[in-house]
């Protein structure tokens, strides 16, 4: 029986089908096993028990499917340990969560029969390991350390500003930050991106309410649109690109922050969102004369309209340039190989960097006209 190494990226893709086309019967079988399993979980719940648990049950199936397309292992057992983390800080022990996975692994098994069960045992039992150390997880700093230490008291600040809805203290740390003279990428990723890690941190650990979650995310987003009149257009000016998340992405903030950061390196830049119809992207980028396509992805469960994206692109008589990025990617490294994109960045400097590294390759602006890339190797 072939482990997930051994699938090629076609019989993924019809596993990963397989298990999304037994999604809701899955999810149903499994909540009832474990309520059978588990009798004071309706007492506990009432009329909640059975119907959070059949989401919570897609969910995984959701996650599982994404990690067995990406051929991701590691992707599940992040998922394993986010939503461990989530489930303690509600009074939920890990090992439920376990016994959810093996229920669903044991499930699944039946209904698609056993040539492919090598592959989901080792993608499941990754989630299993992960359950098991979900505890040790639930200790960790509270922040990434800025690149520049100067930042590191503008970050907590930024943080409380954010978590307070204060959209005019949020957008004083993050104007000074510039005017101090921090390279705007800088505080891009040290103010907004790890801020916003850390929102998300306290979420998960029932620190902060969902409301709070979603407060926060909207001040940042707020202060991202006053930074961005402050972005000064450099002399080199390396091409056309566009950036966006693909249909059925909701995470607009990383996009967003990528977006702009190329326009502050010398990119006419169209950001499209998130969540934006495929033949639409296309059109844009056709419009834009893009040399560059930026695509983000947070959850694994996207990684097939990604796919489709970079299809669709693909068949246009001169397609740019594709960079991915997003915590599906961080997963599964070599993902954006199979799909064929030309690159993959696991963050905001990394993105700029080798788009850069593509404009030096590939453009001649010594005469103020900006040529397309070089071939692809």
């Amino acid at each position: 029986m072939p482990a997930l190494s051994a699938l090629s990226l076609d019989a993924r893709i019809a596993l990963a089908d397989g298990l999304r086309a037994r999604r809701a019967i899955t999810a149903e079988a499994v909540t009832e096993a474990l309520l059978c399993a588990h009798p004071d979980w309706r007492e506990r719940y009432g009329e909640l028990a059975q119907g959070r648990g059949i989401e919570d049950a897609c969910n995984h199936v959701d996650f599982l499917a994404g990690a067995v397309e990406s051929g991701a292992a590691a992707g599940f057992a992040d998922y394993a340990r986010w939503a461990a983390t989530v489930f303690a800080a509600r009074g939920i022990a890990p090992q439920f969560l376990a016994e959810s996975f093996t229920q669903i692994l044991s499930t699944l098994t039946n209904h698609l029969g056993p040539d492919h069960s090598a592959a989901l045992l080792e993608i499941v039992a990754a989630g299993v390991d992960a359950c098991v150390l979900a505890t040790e997880d639930l200790v960790r700093p509270d922040f990434a350390a800025p690149l520049h230490e100067g930042l590191a008291l503008a970050q907590r600040v930024f943080l409380q500003a954010l978590l307070q809805g204060d959209r005019r203290a949020a957008s004083t740390v993050a104007v000074e930050a510039l005017r101090d003279g921090y390279p705007l990428t800088d505080v891009y990723v040290d103010l907004f991106q790890n801020a916003l890690y850390e929102v998300g941190r306290r979420w998960e650990a029932n620190d902060i309410s969902v409301a709070q979650e979603h407060m926060a995310t909207a001040t940042a987003q707020y202060v991202l649109t006053q930074l961005y009149p402050r972005i000064e257009q450099p002399q080199t000016r390396r091409g056309r690109g566009v950036v966006t998340g693909v249909q059925g992405e909701l995470h607009q903030m990383g996009p967003n922050i990528v977006a702009d950061a190329l326009e502050a390196d010398g990119w006419d830049i169209r950001f499209l969102g998130t969540n934006m119809p495929h033949d639409g992207i296309v059109r844009v980028v056709a419009e834009h004369g893009a040399l560059v396509l930026g695509i983000s992805a947070t959850m694994l469960f996207n990684v097939p309209q990604v796919r489709r994206l970079i299809q669709d692109v693909r068949r246009q008589a001169s397609p740019p340039r594709i960079i991915v990025g997003g915590g599906a990617f961080r997963a599964a490294p070599h993902l954006w190989r199979e799909l064929e994109a030309d690159g993959f960045a696991t963050g905001v400097r990394e993105a700029v960097a080798l788009v850069r590294q593509w404009s030096a390759d590939g453009a001649n602006e010594a005469d103020g006209v900006t040529r397309p890339f070089v071939a692809r190797p």
